[in-house]
């Protein structure tokens, strides 16, 4: 917000940061489940 402040940030580039930031925190709350997906070695 301080550089959008500061530069002048266009309102599109704000909206791309702002969805792309949203994707990483997203993906990064899944973590553990896709992390437990992992089938266990027969044998």
């Amino acid at each position: 917000m301080a550089i959008a402040v500061l530069f002048g940030l266009n309102p599109v580039a704000a909206t791309v940061v702002n969805n792309g930031s949203t994707i990483v925190a997203g993906v990064n709350g899944l973590r553990p489940i896709l992390r437990n997906r992992t089938l266990p070695l027969a044998g």
